[in-house]
């Protein structure tokens, strides 16, 4: 007898197989301690699994709105806008807003929504005294210069139950695939005696 009425023997078989794999990723999760070093060497061989942490970078962030630039072809505002930033400077007689602007993990959900290109601009490569070039979006013309730029410490907040689950439960993949390769091995072996 193999299981309940409702299984065929091919259900049963994937029934017991996902609850022993079930059990036996709970067992591995408690048996295991993540180290530093294993942390490294997994996220660095799984880079799905290596959450992108973004620096602190505080800006002077010269914002203009599409209005204020009717008449003007783009190449004409973005030479303005870039003269501008690299002066420190306000020019008379345009409407233009200055002010401090930081970008950083905390901000990321809401810069991705409102100006995703400049975020991403921002991000490339930061440093201080940095220009980044007018990038239009959203119906704003956004430049800006990077004031001072805070790496990410990328093991802070890191949820170590979940780097653990992952780990072991990448572990058992590996295992399985090799068990299951080293038994294709055995069969071809028994076949060509």
């Amino acid at each position: 007898m193999y299981g309940p009425v409702q299984y065929t023997l091919d259900e049963y078989r994937t029934y017991i197989l996902s609850n022993s794999l079930t059990v036996l990723e709970q067992q591995r999760i408690q048996q295991s301690k993540l180290t530093d070093a294993e942390l490294d060497a997994f996220l660095t061989k799984h880079p799905e699994f290596a959450a992108k942490k973004y620096p602190t970078i505080q800006t002077i962030l010269y914002q203009m709105d599409e209005k204020d630039c009717l008449g003007k072809d783009k190449e004409t505002i973005a030479a303005q806008m870039t003269e501008l930033v690299e002066k420190n400077g306000d020019k008379e007689g345009e409407r233009l807003s200055i002010k401090e602007a930081v970008f950083s993990e905390e901000t990321k959900h809401q810069d991705l929504l409102t100006r995703p290109i400049f975020f991403h601009a921002v991000m490339e490569a930061p440093q201080q005294g940095k220009i980044i070039e007018p990038v239009f979006e959203n119906r704003h013309w956004y430049a800006a210069k990077i004031v001072s730029v805070q790496q990410a410490k990328s093991k802070n907040n890191i949820n170590y139950e979940w780097y653990l689950m992952k780990y072991c439960q990448c572990q058992i993949q590996e295992q399985i695939e090799t068990d299951i390769a080293n038994a294709q091995i055995q069969q071809i072996k028994i076949i060509k005696e």
